[in-house]
């Protein structure tokens, strides 16, 4: 199998994680920066969480968001997922213990 084709059936070569660099929401598209080497991706498709046959979800990372990232055979990068390495840095604020209206 030409290694063109493997990138079709959705294996992976390798698998990496990047930080977002920056969002382009009217394209859909993420820019993104590889922590374990030197190497940057522009335009990834944004990673599409949940379809349906009459609604689909799609997550749009924020920059600095860390994400898994699977690279195919004919080289282009995919989104896997998110990596909940900075969750619990980035939801401090909501377990603050403020007044709210709600009391």
């Amino acid at each position: 199998m030409r290694p063109r084709d493997v990138g079709a059936f959705g294996q992976y070569d390798r698998i990496q994680v990047a930080s977002i660099t920056a969002v382009n929401t009217d394209a859909g598209t993420v820019s993104i920066s590889f922590l374990d080497q030197f190497g940057y991706r522009s335009d990834v498709p944004m990673p599409v969480q949940a379809m349906s046959k009459n609604a689909w979800i799609r997550v749009i990372p924020q920059v600095e968001d860390l994400v898994m990232v699977g690279i195919r055979g004919d080289d282009s990068a995919v989104i896997l997922g998110p990596l909940p390495y900075n969750y619990d840095k980035r939801t401090q604020a909501f377990k603050q213990k403020r007044p709210s209206a709600t009391g």
